[in-house]
């Protein structure tokens, strides 16, 4: 995002950013603290990039970033296709758009932090005698 605000001459006006995981949208619009630290530095540097109300819900049927991963083929990227021109949902007015997702301090986080206690062996014979 820094490079897209920083590089181009051109004045934005407003961004937009689009996932289809739901986790990951409600983690971006929580506090990074309520993590754990992998997560969490993740999620504090998409915030310190972009603002949390920038990042919208897409349904992963139109989520056109999948096709890719999803056996689309280079000889079927034609010029109208909707990996090249994205989902074409966003070429209609923002009222028209995917309605986003509930509010995250509204819905239960499903983070899990585990952890497992470190078994030591220890043997009083030595294997090395």
């Amino acid at each position: 995002m820094n490079v897209i605000k920083t590089e181009h001459t051109y004045e934005i006006s407003s961004y937009y950013l689009w996932t289809d995981n739901t986790t990951v949208l409600q983690w971006i619009r929580s506090h990074s603290d309520r993590h754990p630290t992998f997560i969490a530095n993740r999620i504090a540097e998409i915030q310190d990039n972009s603002d949390p109300s920038e990042w919208r819900h897409v349904p992963g049927r139109q989520n056109v970033a999948d096709d890719a991963s999803r056996g689309l083929q280079l000889a079927n990227l034609d010029p109208e296709c909707r990996w090249l021109n994205g989902p074409a949902v966003l070429t209609l007015l923002e009222e028209f758009w995917p309605v986003d997702i509930a509010d995250p301090q509204e819905v239960s986080l499903a983070t899990e932090v585990t952890s497992s206690p470190g078994v030591n062996d220890v043997s009083k014979d030595s294997l090395h005698e």
